[in-house]
């Protein structure tokens, strides 16, 4: 049986997406090479009609996407690579300026930017997305005290894992109940 209370279940999470995310990363980041890339062109979003976001003051407007593409050289051959998304023009690369790139030896055509989002970030926002609603799921409905049992339980020969949640302040009622009902039975046979 394992016991683990809230901020213990928050802690685990954390230390497990931090080694499915970013263990992988770093050991990329260590062994990958990389290569300088010239930005070849930068592509504004053609989909106006329905993408980027609206903002709060011109509900109508949208904000423009911008995904630079850089060009590197590795061996003989040249790869093309798309940058992460950029939402100003004022951030993103212009054309003719030089970015680090980093890649697969094995699969150079999977490179990325090494920066903050080209790197460490993209295409994995999806799992930040899952670590928060699994932490505003854990905060919202566990309170401070109680604790997630896990049991491994034989039924006629089944095996399965049970998931329960402690609630302290219910057993330490009951029991606090059970002493006050023997107390009154007492002073009721005297």
């Amino acid at each position: 049986m394992i016991q683990i209370s809230r901020n213990g279940l928050l802690l685990l999470t954390f230390i497990l997406f931090t080694l499915v995310h970013f263990i992988p990363r770093i050991m990329e980041y260590f062994f990958y090479p990389t290569a300088e890339g010239q930005i070849t062109e930068v592509i504004r979003s053609k989909n106006d009609n329905g993408g980027g976001y609206s903002t709060s003051l011109r509900p109508r407007a949208r904000i423009p996407r911008y995904y630079p593409f850089a060009q590197f050289q590795y061996g003989d051959f040249n790869y093309t690579v798309q940058g992460p998304v950029y939402y100003d023009m004022e951030s993103c690369p212009k054309v003719s300026d030089k970015v680090t790139i980093i890649f697969d030896p094995d699969n150079p055509s999977d490179a990325k930017f090494l920066n903050l989002t080209g790197f460490w970030f993209n295409r994995y926002i999806w799992k930040i997305l899952i670590l928060l609603s699994f932490l505003i799921l854990i905060t919202t409905f566990l309170k401070k005290d109680q604790k997630i049992i896990i049991r491994h339980k034989k039924n006629a020969g089944k095996k399965r894992i049970e998931v329960t949640v402690s609630d302290e302040q219910l057993k330490a009622k009951k029991i606090a109940n059970w002493v006050k009902s023997k107390m009154i039975f007492s002073k009721r046979r005297r």
